[in-house]
């Protein structure tokens, strides 16, 4: 039986727009599947493709509070998470730079949020 509901170690493919949170609450783009809002930011890559990401939920491989999130969402479904400092990047990661203490993250992961085929 396929479940509506998104739980861990399903394999989903995302569309998402990532968000830095700055001190003023202004938002900076620092990473997208849409080349639209990349061109739109001032941020896109033309080495770079834009789709859809295929995620494993629950084995840490994504921001914890984005996971947490992911956990119980509606496979199609749309849901929009802002993470804080704690739950975001790492300190030390090669993205830690983009959670500074005061700052957050925010992701509004779209569209085909769905679970691979069994």
């Amino acid at each position: 039986m396929v479940s509506d509901t998104i739980e861990k170690g399903d394999i989903v493919w995302i569309e998402y727009d990532a968000w830095t949170v700055n001190p003023n609450g202004t938002l900076t783009l620092f990473d997208t599947t849409h080349d639209e809002v990349a061109k739109k930011e001032g941020k896109f890559d033309e080495k770079k493709v834009y789709i859809e990401a295929p995620v494993v939920v629950g084995r840490g491989r994504l921001f914890e509070g984005l996971e947490a999130s992911l956990v119980g969402a509606k496979v199609g479904g749309t849901i929009e998470v802002l993470i804080p400092p704690e739950k975001g990047a790492r300190n030390g990661s090669s993205s830690g730079k983009r959670s500074a203490r005061k700052s957050g993250w925010k992701s509004r992961s779209a569209g085909n949020m769905g679970s691979s085929p069994p």
